[in-house]
């Protein structure tokens, strides 16, 4: 059964998973460069890639990093439920962006874009009672 985390640890758990997100997104993005480069010249090769890089990345480091920090918290729970709630929020955005016609107001889909997996991420890891 579903268990809402208390404040003091949501908080830190999305706020450890947004800087996490953030870093994993610098990376990402550095890793979209480098394949960029490496690619032929294309029309929009060069910005592509690093923008795949980001938003992958920024999932990625957003799970990693909220497992850690609900591990330093001495929470119990896996890493699959971090990882894969944080990239869920991050491809529900995605996805629906269409549909709810969220890339009509582009800072609402970005700050979604932004805030959505480490909120998920947070909400998914309660600690044991």
């Amino acid at each position: 059964m579903f268990k809402f985390p208390d404040r003091n640890t949501f908080l830190k758990t999305a706020g450890g998973s947004l800087l996490g997100g953030i870093v994993g997104a610098l990376l990402g993005g550095l890793a979209g460069y480098v394949a960029a480069k490496l690619q032929p010249a294309a029309a929009f090769g060069d910005l592509i890639f690093p923008l795949t890089g980001l938003v992958l990345g920024y999932g990625t480091g957003t799970g990693m990093a909220a497992y850690i920090t609900h591990r330093m918290l001495k929470g119990r729970k896996s890493f699959a439920r971090a990882f894969f709630s944080a990239l869920t929020g991050l491809f529900l955005v995605v996805f629906l962006s269409e549909p709810l016609r969220l890339n009509r107001v582009q800072p609402l889909m970005w700050s979604l874009l932004f805030l959505l997996p480490p909120v998920l991420a947070a909400l998914m890891l309660p600690l044991d009672s």
